[in-house]
């Protein structure tokens, strides 16, 4: 369910006169690459040379989706396509993903159909296509209108905090991942946060038919976790958790045997995601007291700075390790073997002088299993490693790993892996959606 978008950009002949940088273009390609942070840091650091509309526009567009800002990043996505409507030639079709995503996340169906339509007619327009390929693109395209045409006659989702209250408490009866209890329909299931998960709400068919959703998709072959199932999207009425009630709520809804028979997995029914997770105020996860608290506004003091990211509906939380910046896809959803955190192969390739491995001991193995597959990760392990998120020091050392031979086919996108185990460390973690901070107290 996680997708790369790979982009290509035609060369851009905006010039500033006397100068020998193309600023907008050095832009353009940080903003492709998706890294937040080395955005924002590019555009303070070069303010001067990127007062045009264009880089303006397109940056401001991709900054505020990535600080889950949807209604801002919408509007200048919307300045951009218009001003520069053949700026990014027949690439417009992947850029505009991005004007899709924001839509989305507002749950605004019809502006994601109109994305599309315009989507179809870069496609049927372009010269360097070849006609079978259009067939083919548009004809997904059209697919993913009926889809959104499902959904605009349906409610939002709607989350209704208690008057007077801020702070909703929910007890764990684990520390093995993030459960609880909720209900949905007035029936009690347990659930699981996951910010590694890519739709609302996920859950399989069993669960859902006690439930009793309201079937919005017809059933069709999906593509879930690398493997082909029946699937279809749902509404479910009302949810529970603690004192916060959410009405109609969007659920994805597998076959039962997309489920493993036998994980930690098997400890809970649902699985709250990223989708539904961002449209939280503050999630504080307190490891000492077992327990949960969901705050309706913002909890983080006004001089820590964003650490969070959304890319590609995936949720990335910026550090360093060892003086580098580093880019981590954080999934609360996964627990290997209680290892908080990993660093990717290539990442370390790049940087093998700041991030030293104990060559005393072999290339080590873990099985592993997720959603049915099973497999093995290979890895070694660094001799120091240390974290710096909200300006402190953090040593890893025994609680990280390096990974090795995953492939060239693997997913790129991140520079690390950031676990649920990584929260046990801490007494006290706060993700804070709405200024995108993770804050985490000893």
């Amino acid at each position: 369910m996680r997708k790369s978008l790979f982009f290509l950009l035609l060369f851009l002949p905006i010039y500033l006169a006397g100068q020998t940088r193309n600023y907008p273009q050095e832009l353009t390609d940080i903003l492709l690459e998706g890294k937040c942070f080395n955005e924002i840091n590019f555009y303070k650091e070069n303010k001067d040379f990127l007062q045009d509309d264009y880089s303006q526009n397109f940056y401001f567009a991709m900054t505020y989706t990535h600080l889950n800002q949807p209604d801002s990043a919408i509007i200048y996505f919307n300045r951009l396509f218009d001003t520069y409507p053949g700026i990014f030639g027949t690439h417009a079709i992947n850029i505009m993903e991005n004007l899709k995503v924001n839509y989305m996340a507002m749950q605004d169906y019809q502006g994601a159909w109109d994305v599309v339509e315009k989507q179809i007619a870069i496609a049927q327009n372009a010269q360097e296509i070849d006609e079978a390929t259009k067939t083919a693109i548009c004809d997904d395209y059209r697919q993913q209108q009926q889809h959104y045409e499902r959904f605009l006659s349906q409610p939002k989702m709607e989350i209704i905090y208690p008057k007077g209250e801020n702070n909703h408490l929910i007890k764990l009866d684990t520390l093995d991942f993030i459960i609880f209890d909720a209900k949905y329909n007035n029936k009690n299931f347990r659930t699981l946060f996951d910010t590694g998960a890519q739709s609302c709400l996920f859950m399989s068919k069993r669960v859902a038919d006690k439930i009793g959703v309201k079937k919005i998709t017809e059933e069709k072959e999906w593509i879930t976790n690398g493997k082909p199932t029946n699937a279809n999207f749902c509404l479910i009425d009302s949810m529970n958790i603690g004192n916060i009630l959410i009405k109609n709520i969007p659920a994805f809804v597998v076959d039962d045997e997309i489920l493993p028979d036998s994980s930690t997995i098997n400890n809970f029914d649902i699985v709250i995601g990223l989708p539904f997770l961002r449209h939280l105020g503050s999630v504080e996860v307190d490891v000492e007291n077992r327990e949960v608290n969901i705050f309706s506004d913002s909890q983080i003091a006004e001089n820590l700075k964003p650490n969070m990211y959304i890319v590609n509906n995936s949720l990335v939380l910026n550090s360093e390790i060892n003086g580098i910046d580093f880019n981590a896809f954080f999934d609360t959803g996964a627990n290997y073997y209680g290892l908080p955190m990993g660093v990717d192969e290539h990442f370390y390739e790049k940087h093998s002088d700041k991030i030293l491995l104990n060559d005393s001991i072999d290339i080590q193995t873990m099985p592993t299993i997720s959603f049915g597959k099973s497999g093995y990760l290979k890895f070694k392990l660094p001799s120091e490693l240390d974290i710096e998120l909200n300006d402190k020091v953090y040593n890893m050392k025994g609680k990280s790993v390096v990974y090795q031979e995953r492939g060239e086919d693997y997913n790129r996108d991140f520079d690390g892996f950031i676990y649920y185990p990584f929260l046990k460390l801490y007494k006290k973690s706060l993700f804070d959606f709405n200024k995108m901070t993770l804050y985490v107290e000893e």
